[in-house]
This record gives structure tokens, sequence and C-alpha cells, in this order.
């Protein structure tokens, strides 16, 4: 019997080699546009495991109807499976763009961006480019529309919801005027918090002398925000520029509290360029950053070629764990960073190299998607594309355990099976990963064999993942002792939802979580820890 147990131990060893030198599959992919062009920047699961996606267009035909004139902001909403549901075109005569959008647990959407134009769907401007907020019901009909700025250029990137229903945006202003205050010089970080309505409730400014942008923002486990972007200067709120001018500028990672006031931040890069274009916060209570840079030395490790995507850990206050240097010879984004289910890392690149780490470079451009490890290490990867050009914006785990990643093409081959005009939206939904399933698999098989696992097999799981209040949580460990361990259930917007204390024994726990029917309905996300362990997953309560 022992020798039994043994064979399906080195079988599973063997198993699990293999799946780690497998790629990322192909699940489907769609195009969306006109015969002009199309670019998408934000992709978001939907409750009914549809998706959400955002950017612009400059068509008028085929799939885009309602255009406005000069680029409209387009929304569309399709099923699991990519099949076009609605689409809405939203703007004036001039330009405007939604560059993220976020489903409210209430229903409907959340979106921000920039608006050019003074008519049509837009009701005031400012003066030049406006951030401009605005709220959609289900269907994507406009229920409010809000511009925000001054005389000059203010922009909104990433957007977030709050616990009291509100909102805050973070993007970037030139403006002194406005409805802008506290401008440090140039372009400044600018963030601002709303209401449920738009109406601002504060607004700060963060930055030097020289240019400031916040490209992206997100709720921090302990409340407030963390925000990416990149600044060229050397004093105001910036104490640790790597360069001695203005020419270069350094990834700049802000942490604020939920009334904007400033709790640290760190300029990370070297002597050249170096962009942050998205944050994330980690279970450990620290930081995921993806930008680029095209520097060598200071906090960068090997610079590979040209720019380089570059991925920084930082811990809870903003201090550099680790930096991972990603790509190849030539130029090499890191657009979007997520953490995913096994304490790793999901990375959207765009790409112009074929060596170095990318292999199978397509054409011209293409999107690569990277799976690290927790440390940093490529464990599985995956060049999208065609001959011609294509852009990674955005990359999101689906609720099966799988990944979509949404940008831009103007192929019409490869892995592009349809292209409407020039440039279109383009969506690709990778299969969940084998590792991840084969895992779980064998887990359940071998620990009933016996106590002889290591800790790399202890999982937990959670059934189901759509519920309609009450889902299990089955823990399994190699600890044979008792311990405490504490569950415990985030909303989207990482507020603390439910907490409780429970009693592991012998490495097992099962249980059932039931949430409250007060709770709003929408994506929640659930933490267990037990000694030095900590496992995550995710619902959605519909």
């Amino acid at each position: 019997m022992k020798s039994i147990y043994l064979l399906l131990i080195l079988l599973f060893f063997k198993a699990s080699f293999c799946n780690a030198q497998q790629n990322f599959k192909i699940k489907w992919q769609k195009t969306y546009g006109g015969s002009k062009t199309e670019v998408a920047n934000r992709i978001e699961q939907t409750s009914d495991s549809g998706f959400i996606v955002c950017g612009y267009t400059a068509s008028k035909d085929k799939q885009v109807s309602g255009y406005h004139g000069g680029d409209d902001a387009w929304v569309i909403r399709t099923t699991k499976r990519g099949k076009l549901i609605w689409q809405k075109a939203l703007g004036g005569s001039d330009y405007d763009e939604i560059t993220s959008i976020k489903p409210l647990a209430t229903g409907g959407y959340i979106a921000c961006g920039y608006s050019i134009s003074n008519d049509g769907d837009i009701h005031e401007n400012h003066g030049s480019w406006d951030a401009w907020l605005c709220k959609l019901d289900f269907e994507g009909n406009i229920i409010w529309s809000k511009t925000y700025g001054g005389s000059s250029i203010d922009i909104a990137y990433g957007i977030v919801n709050t616990n009291d229903g509100g909102y805050t945006f973070a993007g970037s202003t030139s403006s002194v005027d406005g409805d802008v205050t506290g401008n440090n010089g140039e372009d400044d970080i600018w963030i601002v918090k709303v209401d449920s309505s738009g109406n601002i409730q504060w607004q700060r400014c963060y930055g030097g002398t020289f240019s400031e942008v916040g490209y992206s923002i997100q709720t921090a486990f302990s409340n407030g925000y963390i925000i990416s972007g990149v600044t060229a200067s050397l004093d105001g709120d910036v104490l640790d520029h790597h360069n001695t001018s203005n020419n270069y500028t350094d990834e700049w990672v802000l942490r604020i509290d939920s009334s904007g006031k400033l709790l640290w931040e760190n300029a990370l890069g070297g002597a050249n360029e170096d962009v942050a274009y998205d944050a994330e916060p980690t279970l450990d209570g620290g930081f995921i950053v993806a930008g680029f840079s095209n520097s060598i030395g200071g906090d960068i490790g090997n610079n590979k070629g040209e720019k380089d995507a570059w991925i920084t850990k930082l811990d809870s206050v903003g201090n550099l764990q680790w930096q991972k240097n990603l790509g190849g010879s030539k130029d090499d984004k890191g657009n979007s960073v997520k953490q995913v289910r096994d304490g790793g890392y999901i990375v959207a690149i765009s790409t112009y190299s074929d060596d170095g780490q990318v292999n199978d470079l397509h054409g011209k451009d293409d999107i690569w998607v990277v799976k690290l490890n927790n440390r940093g290490t490529i464990e599985q990867s995956i060049t999208l594309g065609g001959s011609d050009y294509e852009e990674a914006t955005c990359i999101q785990q689906t609720f099966d355990g799988g990944f979509v990643v949404c940008g831009g093409t103007t192929s019409s081959d490869g892995d592009v099976t349809k292209n409407r005009g020039q440039d279109d939206f383009w969506v690709v939904r990778l299969e969940p990963s084998v590792i991840d399933s084969n895992v779980l698999v064998e887990n359940k098989m071998i620990f009933s064999a016996g106590k002889t696992l290591s800790n790399t097999e202890s999982f937990l799981s959670i059934s189901p993942t759509i519920t309609t209040g009450t889902f299990q949580l089955n823990l399994q460990t190699t600890n044979t002792n008792t311990d405490q361990a504490t569950i415990q259930v985030f909303n989207s917007i990482g507020q603390l939802v439910l907490s409780k204390q429970v009693v592991v024994n012998d490495g097992m726990l099962n249980m059932a979580i039931t949430l409250d029917a007060a709770v709003p309905k929408g994506i929640y996300f659930i933490r267990l820890k037990t000694g030095n362990q900590q496992y995550s997953g995710k619902v959605v309560y519909q």
C-alpha cells in the first residue's frame, strides 16, 4: 500500500512539472468595432460572468452606432463567450474617451475618462480637456454625466467605488483654477473624491515643480488608496527622485488615506525613464506595480534592451522588496498586473521583442501575457497577435480561474480571426491554468492516502463561486495540529464585511459561510489565515 501512495505522489510531481512547462491556451477571442479606430482600455467581469469593456471609437458603422463626432467613448457589454449584447457611443462632437469602468454592486457602472466636447452627452467644458465621469445603468444608458477641471488639461485615468456610495478618481491636471486648487507646478497627480451624484467632496494635487501623472488608483485593504504613475520633479511631495534633472521620469507610487492625506510616497527607478501604469494591493498588505524601465542602475536590475516591462513588489509602507525586468532587446511595457489565487501575479505586456524572454512574436507588436510566481519568476507566458500591431491595456482573472485580456489590434491573421477596419477592440479569453486545476485534483486524491504531503499541497476550495448567499469553504493542510484561523470577506473596494475566528482541526476545515441579506450583491474576496499560511479566493454574490 505504501508503494502505491509513493507512486501517486511521484506521478503528482511529474504531472506538476510537465504542467509547469505548458503555456496558456486561448479559449476564445473577439474583435469589436467599425471601419476606423477602436482601442479598449479596461475590461471587468460582470456578475453573470460576462464582460464590460470601455475605450474609444472613431467609427460610425458596423458594430458602432450613435457616434457623435471626433473620437467617442465606447462601452460594450458581452456574454461570457464574448457575444455582443449592447454597445454605447458616448460623448460630443470633439474628442472623448473612457479610460476605466467599474461594475456597481447596485447595478450599472461608473466610468471615467476625459472630454474636449461641450455638446451631446457633455454638458459643460471648463476649458481644453476635462476629466469626465458618467454613471450608466445596466444597459449603458447615462444616469448622470459630469466634467471636472480648470482652463487647462485635466484627465481621469482610474476610478474606484468608495464605501459611502461615492467614487474617487485619479489622473492629472495642469490647471490652477476652476475645480483645481493646490497645483504644485506643470502637471500634478490629481485625486478627486465625489459623492454618489458626482458632486466634489474633496480634491488634492500631488507633485513638485515639474510633471506628474497618476495612471491608476485602487483601494488599499486597510482603507485609503494606492496610486501609481510617474514624476519628473525633484521637490515638493517627491523626496527621492533618481535623476538630478527633470529630463527623465521615475515610477511614482503614493499611499493616501481616505481624506487624501499623503501617508507615504516612493520614487523608484534609475538614471533614465521609468513609469508605473498599474499598482494593486496584495494579500500580504503590500503592493505590486507594473510599468516599464529604460534605466540601468538605481533600483533596476539587468535591463534587457531599450524599454523593459518592470514589475516592483513593495511592502505596506512602500519599501522595495523585489523587482524584475521582463522582455527582450526591444520595447516591452507592463500595462496591467493582478495578484492571482495562488499568490503569484499575472501581467499584460505590450512587446516589440522577439528574443530574450519573449518567444514567438507574431508580427510588429504583440500582447505578451506572463504569469509570475510570488517572487517574480516566470512560470507561464504566451504571445498573442497577428502580423500587424497589438496592444495590451488590461488583464483580469476570471471567476473560473482563467484570464481575460483586452487592448487593440490592427491584424486580421494569426490569433486574430477578424478585423473590422483599422484598430479594433480585441478581447482574448485564456483557459484556466492547467497547473491550478491539476494540483487541486491531485491534492484531494493524495491527501486521503496519508500524511506525507508537503506545505505546497495545502489548498482552499470555495464552492459555489457564484452564490445567492451561502458558500462552502474546504481547507486541507498538512498540519495535524489544532490551530486558530481567521476568515475575512472583503467587498470590491476593500471594505471588510465579515470576519470569523474558527478552529482548524487536524489540518482540515469545512464550513458554510452565509452573507447577510443586507450585504449588496457583487464580487467578494475571501482571505483565510492560519499560522503562517494564507489562502484566498473570491465569490460572486447575486
